[in-house]
């Protein structure tokens, strides 16, 4: 598969210090093809496998489309989010990033203890872990989320130079993410979230500090390939 110039050069210069992150289309996938019918007839989510990107463990599900004609930068950007992700998995162990970020929809699975009432009835209220799937505050995912999204806020600074007033829209953007039903209401305290994101102390942690190097030095590079191409034109005329 041929990726974008960046989106190799990032895999290979930052994303490989934390794991070995895969891309792959959806449709070569049998689970992401089981969820995207499951998500569509029950009209949780039409679209998962033709607009949604998605990531297990250290591989990155893409919908064919997006890899048939990537946008460079885009692609670029969701990569280093999921590094984030990826880093963290293998931090947990993908076992236990997968419970706490699910958490805490994640415990209706011990309803299944239900079943044991045919030999012990207290069992029965096992049921009672099915109300964790109402769309409870998760703080797990909105820490793994707030990660990763600081990632997104990274590249506003360094790569497109945003100034307090603009990065604005991206605070919207992302609270949009975590604040609402995009993200089963991740973390719905809109001023809470808007605080974290304004935090940019955590910028100084090493794997941040690592992208932000990697995003100077590209652009770096490329002024430098912009001011070669221009003396080169120049030199032709």
């Amino acid at each position: 598969m041929n990726l974008p110039l960046d989106v190799e050069s990032f895999l290979k210069e930052v994303s490989s210090n934390y794991g070995d992150l895969k891309i792959i289309p959806k449709s070569s996938s049998n689970l992401m093809k089981a969820i995207g019918w499951l998500f569509t007839i029950t009209k949780i989510s039409p679209e998962f496998m033709t607009k949604y990107i998605t990531i297990i463990g250290d591989t990155v599900y893409y919908p064919d489309d997006m890899l048939k004609n990537p946008d460079s930068e885009s692609m670029l950007r969701v990569i280093a989010h999921e590094t984030i992700h990826v880093a963290d998995s293998k931090r947990f162990s993908n076992a236990l990033f997968s419970f706490l970020y699910l958490f805490p929809q994640s415990l209706a699975l011990l309803s299944v203890l239900s079943l044991l009432a045919f030999w012990k009835l207290s069992f029965i209220w096992c049921l009672l872990f099915l109300l964790c799937l109402a769309p409870i505050p998760a703080p797990f995912r909105y820490w793994f989320e707030l990660r990763a999204y600081r990632v997104n806020l990274l590249f506003a600074r360094k790569a497109d130079n945003l100034t307090n007033e603009e990065i604005v829209s991206y605070y919207e953007w992302i609270e949009k993410q975590l604040c609402t039903s995009l993200y089963y209401w991740t973390w719905p305290f809109q001023s809470m979230v808007r605080k974290h994101l304004m935090d940019e102390r955590t910028f100084e942690v090493e794997i941040y500090k690592k992208i932000s190097n990697w995003i100077i030095i590209r652009r770096a590079t490329k002024k430098i390939m912009d001011i070669h191409s221009e003396t080169l034109k120049k030199l032709n005329d």
